[in-house]
């Protein structure tokens, strides 16, 4: 399991209530799902929330073309912003997944907004 079913309940939720989204992908051939996206909407932005893709299928990109699916779509809603997460810096230690994860991300934006995040040691 990735999340708790708390947290799949809340995505339930919000599709049912227009607040979400979910981009799915299908193989052409066998028509089954090999990838999905979840997006937090509101009336003025999209937020990207979780994604997952069939791991042998990750040198294809599958995720760009999730991303080229939801950019249309907030151009055709006309959706005025689109969060595509954070961007660490360099004081706080990064895996290397979320560094890949960051570099594909920033593919799709021309405006890095840096957020400072706080840690309070007791």
């Amino acid at each position: 399991e990735t999340r708790s079913k708390i947290t799949w309940n809340e995505q339930l939720k919000k599709l049912q209530n227009g607040s979400g989204l979910i981009v799915s992908v299908k193989d052409r051939v066998s028509n089954k799902l090999v990838g999905a996206a979840f997006f937090n909407i509101t009336k003025d932005e999209a937020i990207y929330a979780s994604a997952a893709y069939k791991r042998n299928l990750f040198p294809m990109p599958i995720g760009h073309g999730v991303q080229g699916t939801i950019i249309n779509y907030l151009k055709k809603n006309q959706l005025r912003f689109y969060i595509l997460g954070r961007k660490t810096d360099s004081f706080h230690e990064t895996s290397n997944k979320e560094k890949q994860i960051e570099y594909f991300k920033s593919g799709f934006t021309k405006n890095i907004v840096r957020k400072p995040r706080y840690i309070w040691n007791k």
